[in-house]
């Protein structure tokens, strides 16, 4: 699929790019027409639409430096309404305006790997370009709305997920949680990508078919699961917010936070919230925690650390909700 840039100039990327006939995919996600010039999986496709799409990915000539930076950590380059990523071996990626992606890949990386970045880094600055909150966190849909579970990696999100959804409810997002909020509905959650993520001993643990998945990259134990017939078709009002403690303890619990602890719960688990400054919507991003606050949605949901206590998570989830 992907095209060996460096024999073509500019003027032929341009009519490839633009040609009528050329194929283009779309797309549904986070709540908007993606249209790309490659197959991705992870995305719920659509019929063609006639309207403009919200967000066009492409594959195209990416600069080498930001001009007019406002952070650059070695990897990433960002000012508000633009994000560079540079990635040896792998790819270089372009997002601007929130509306466009440009994927420059290097010669023998997998479409695998690309898209591991571009739906991550990426989609994730495209989409605090276009002032949505997101949460580093995974949420399922349920009859009484969605529930968020955020945390630090290795917290367990993915593995609560994965146990809710073989309980026979709906994904909502895995990774990257991105929220709409309006002062009539308050936050809803958007459907994000079909997939789950998964490392090695948790799929044991839940039994599931590892042959069935595919390997995110060669150098994690870490494996991804389709779920496009899983996937949540609406947003869905937010219920509660769940960050997750494992902890030195015997049982499982959820306890409120107060308000300090809710916005530092908040603020630590923002997607990439290291870029918020220099992306520019610091201020924005304020705004929509401090009505997450208000709205008093988030509680802590500590298990013991050792041990395999998803049953007990669900099945306590499921008596405080009514489900």
């Amino acid at each position: 699929m992907w095209i060996d840039l460096e024999t073509k100039t500019t003027e032929q990327l341009k009519i490839r790019l633009h040609h009528p006939n050329n194929h283009f995919h779309h797309y549904c996600g986070f709540g908007l027409h993606i249209v790309s010039e490659f197959e991705c999986p992870e995305l719920s496709p659509i019929a063609a639409a006639h309207s403009s799409p919200d967000v066009v990915i492409r594959v195209g000539f990416v600069p080498s430096i930001l001009e007019g930076q406002q952070l650059d950590d070695g990897f990433s380059q960002v000012k508000p309404d633009a994000y560079l990523l540079r990635l040896d071996n792998i790819a270089n990626y372009y997002v601007t305006n929130g509306c466009e992606i440009v994927v420059q890949p290097h010669a023998g990386c997998s479409d695998n790997l690309i898209r591991l970045y571009l739906f991550s880094q990426c989609i994730g600055a495209l989409l605090h370009q276009r002032h949505q909150l997101i949460l580093h966190a995974s949420a399922i849909a349920t009859d009484q709305g969605a529930l968020i579970f955020m945390g630090p990696s290795g917290s367990g999100k993915s593995t609560l997920a994965a146990g809710l959804i073989d309980a026979g409810y709906k994904l909502l997002a895995e990774d990257l949680c991105a929220l709409e909020f309006s002062p009539g509905r308050g936050f809803q959650v958007l459907p994000g990508m079909a997939q789950l993520r998964l490392w090695h001993d948790t799929i044991q643990q839940l039994g599931h078919n590892k042959k069935l998945m595919q390997r995110v990259w060669q150098k994690e134990d870490k494996y991804s699961r389709l779920l496009q017939d899983e996937l949540a078709s609406v947003p869905t009002a937010l219920r509660m917010i769940y960050l997750l403690n494992p902890g030195d303890v015997e049982n499982v619990d959820i306890t409120p936070l107060s308000m300090p602890e809710m916005t530092a719960a908040i603020v630590k688990n923002v997607f990439r919230g290291e870029y918020t400054q220099a992306l520019g919507v610091q201020k924005r991003l304020f705004r929509q925690t401090a009505e997450l606050i208000r709205a008093g949605q988030i509680c802590q949901l500590t298990r013991p650390k050792n041990g395999f206590s998803l049953i007990n998570q669900i099945t306590l989830l499921q008596k405080v909700h009514s489900l």
